[in-house]
């Protein structure tokens, strides 16, 4: 890969000329051999598209021809049925990063047409003239310069993206496998959002290219709940997140309770250990945690191990003991 726009290298007495545009649009048709020549052993790719994703300059350790390849601009366009992206997708994937570095997003055919009709020429060429009108607005032609042009957000863009940050952006919900394939939600959102500001031939980024790139990222959620989650695993992540505003209300409600409390009281003894553990753990391990937990004696005279109460995140002081 790096040979498509290296730096300039020596083969024998011959000198190769460095290439000056760093920008290359891949099309994979099958991105399941992509995934397969990670699973090579020594095999470098899946380093190299994770340090392209980062802008990192690209330089695999090969014995001869070393080739290099500074500040590539990469993009990757891949195709794979779901079939094979599970049966592919192995953890190291989901842990090293290089799953989440790319937008998934579910495509399917809605119409059955043995004879299309072509697109008309007019339609071509204005979205082509609309594609040169942004390249020289952006300054397409300035190839070897860097950071020529800057991109910044709107104080109304910033306070939408700092609550979706806060929130939705960091939403875990799905559990952890599909968690771990959306670690990075946040800035694929605001190149997006970058995008789209630039098709609008401007350099500030405004609150409806923060909202159509969330659109893209909430495709791209479902998408990956819908390849990732299975039924049964849907069906508990419904109802742990049932479980979660149920505890949330009762606390708000009652303040800091028991966990025989929260069982007995608040569920009235309906919901199963399970649900009302995964609930909890969830309001614990968000970002920031939902609630607190205390360990506090039992009640006077009693013996056995210490209980633990939950408040919810508010800074309410939890009482002494409970009766």
């Amino acid at each position: 890969m790096v040979s498509l726009f290296h730096d300039g290298y020596k083969t024998g007495k011959l000198e190769i000329p460095a290439i000056q545009d760093k920008r290359l649009w891949v099309v994979e048709s099958e991105f399941a051999n992509v995934l397969h020549q990670g699973r090579r052993e020594g095999n470098t790719l899946s380093a190299a598209l994770r340090d392209c994703w980062d802008g990192v300059c690209l330089k695999p350790a090969t014995k001869s021809n070393r080739l290099y390849a500074s500040h590539p601009h990469l993009c990757l366009s891949g195709t794979i049925s779901p079939s094979e992206l599970l049966a592919l997708m192995r953890a190291r994937e989901l842990t090293n990063g290089f799953a989440n570095r790319f937008l998934m997003i579910w495509a399917e055919r809605e119409k059955i047409v043995p004879f299309p009709t072509a697109t008309p020429q007019e339609t071509v060429d204005a979205l082509a003239s609309r594609i040169l009108g942004v390249l020289d607005f952006v300054q397409a032609e300035h190839v070897t310069e860097r950071d020529h042009l800057q991109v910044g957000l709107s104080a109304q863009a910033q306070s939408i993206y700092a609550q979706l940050y806060r929130g939705e952006l960091i939403d875990d919900s799905a559990g952890e496998r599909v968690t771990a394939l959306l670690e990075r939600r946040a800035p694929m959102l605001l190149r997006l959002a970058m995008i789209f500001a630039l098709t609008d031939l401007q350099t500030q980024i405004d609150v409806q290219h923060i909202r159509a790139a969330m659109g893209w990222i909430r495709h791209g959620v479902e998408s990956a709940k819908f390849v990732f989650v299975k039924a049964t695993d849907a069906a508990d992540s419904v109802r742990t997140n049932a479980a979660v505003k149920k505890i949330v209300d009762f606390l708000r409600v009652k303040g800091p309770a028991s966990r025989w409390k929260i069982t007995s009281e608040c569920f009235q003894g309906h919901a199963s250990k399970s649900i009302i553990d995964a609930a909890l753990e969830r309001l614990l391990l968000a970002s920031p945690a939902q609630i607190t937990v205390q360990n506090q004696p039992r009640t006077r005279g009693a013996h056995g191990p210490l209980t633990n109460i939950y408040a919810l995140s508010d800074g309410r002081p939890l009482p002494a003991t409970t009766k």
